[in-house]
């Protein structure tokens, strides 16, 4: 590990640093969403860890951290080899839910991107969120923020004569996480594959949020539909085939991609 920086002007950020891998760029040399929702996850596990709410701390209760919504803002994304900084905290909580920010700055100390969680308590036996205030009542939460977003309910009315693309996918092995079900990646993988191959290398995408409703298992088949909001905009319906289940929802938001944003390493 590199020497953290703490580069934002919020001192009780908790702070790591990241080298993007090889496998994490793609044909334009440039690191994905998902990576930077993978290194927020370890960011936040660690940090829970060390506020005494690490998954090894909640596992004696049957109870489990999982995802329920994210969102992103991206002015970039890091390349092959690039460190990159992750900031976070948490900043606020309700019955079954608990907010965390998070801000990423390269080794400039430029912000390239920032987001927000919200996070559930998972019953392992019952499968359903029970309430935070006995686990992260005497956390301290912070009222700056990273970004402003209220997780307020997705606006995902469409047209279904606005088709963009659809795919179809099955769950593997090497999909499930240490929860026993989906990682909250796969479903961020799900949603971008079916974006179009000719928007895709037209388009980069500047903002991201996805609604997580059911927990997915290996052998699902899973269908992904996408349908075009406005010019720049994407709404992505995940969906389970064999009983037509709603699994998540995101929209994206997108922007031309420049000759400048293609770098090779």
């Amino acid at each position: 590990m590199k020497a953290q920086l703490n580069f934002s002007p919020h001192i009780f950020a908790y702070v790591e640093d990241y080298t993007i891998r090889a496998n994490e760029v793609d044909r334009y040399g440039q690191s994905s969403l998902t990576t930077f929702i993978n290194i927020y996850q370890e960011a936040a596990i660690n940090h829970a860890k060390k506020l005494g709410l690490d998954l090894l701390d909640i596992a004696k209760d049957n109870l489990t951290w999982v995802l329920s919504r994210i969102y992103l803002e991206v002015e970039r994304f890091p390349l092959w080899r690039e460190v990159v900084y992750i900031h976070t905290w948490p900043v606020d909580s309700a019955e079954k839910f608990a907010i965390r920010d998070f801000e990423f700055f390269d080794s400039n100390g430029k912000k390239i991107a920032a987001g927000a969680s919200s996070t559930m308590l998972m019953d392992l036996t019952t499968r359903r969120a029970v309430g935070i205030d006995p686990y992260i009542g005497n956390i301290s939460l912070s009222k700056v923020r990273a970004v402003d977003h209220q997780f307020s309910q997705l606006s995902l009315e469409t047209s279904r004569n606005n088709l963009h693309n659809k795919v179809s996918l099955t769950v593997r092995r090497s999909d499930m996480d240490i929860n026993g079900h989906v990682n909250a990646t796969q479903y961020v993988n799900w949603a971008l594959e079916g974006v179009d191959d000719e928007f895709y290398k037209k388009n980069v995408l500047s903002q991201f949020e996805i609604a997580y409703r059911r927990e997915a298992f290996r052998g699902d088949h899973v269908g992904t539909v996408v349908y075009s909001f406005d010019t720049d905009s994407l709404i992505h319906e995940i969906t389970r085939k064999k009983d037509n289940k709603e699994l998540a929802k995101c929209v994206s938001t997108w922007k031309k991609r420049s000759s400048a944003s293609i770098q090779r390493p």
